[in-house]
């Protein structure tokens, strides 16, 4: 506090005013390290696989042990990591639009365009034959089953499924 009021009797007003930092915006940790940190996140992010930020953090750690240097803050790991994040929730709120408030339309088999509004307006149904060939106890090939999903097309909610040995243009069997 003593600093500041020196500060403002030698300078006035102007000696109080906040200085901006010149690499504000920028991080203060090597490009390597950065190429590291965003590497290690997509690297742990392909497919079914997911990686957290800590765990980033925790292997760029063990990272600057191998090398024996200081390794990044948990904090400028997030701070590296926030905007790859931010730019990976925003392409997934495009793919679904049901839940931004977008408009979500389907095209009718007649061509008709249906503006989905809410859920439960619009049900969506599929037939696939299941890549598996189910055996009785004795071994013997059973068949192919069917699998055939209804799917709400706004919420994208899983509404019912069957599986069953008759294909979906068949009359059930009693």
């Amino acid at each position: 506090m003593r600093r500041l009021v020196d500060k403002w009797e030698h300078e006035g007003l102007a000696g109080l005013a906040q200085n901006q930092r010149m690499d504000k915006g920028k991080h203060r940790v090597d490009e390597n390290w950065q190429e590291f940190i965003l590497k290690t996140y997509k690297e742990g992010n392909k497919g079914s696989k997911r990686m957290t930020r800590q765990q980033v953090f925790i292997k760029a750690k063990a990272r600057a042990d191998e090398l024996g240097v200081k390794p990044p803050s948990h904090m400028t790991v997030y701070r590296i990591l926030q905007p790859l994040i931010d730019k990976i929730e925003q392409a997934k709120s495009i793919r679904s639009p049901g839940w931004r408030g977008s408009r979500l339309s389907v095209k009718t088999r007649d061509g008709k365009d249906l503006q989905i509004e809410h859920s439960k307006q619009v049900w969506q149904c599929d037939h696939t034959l299941v890549d598996v060939l189910l055996v009785d106890r004795h071994g013997k090939i059973l068949s192919r089953p069917w699998l055939t999903t209804v799917i709400d097309s706004y919420s994208r909610c899983i509404m019912g499924i069957n599986l069953g040995y008759n294909a979906p243009s068949q009359a059930p069997r009693l």
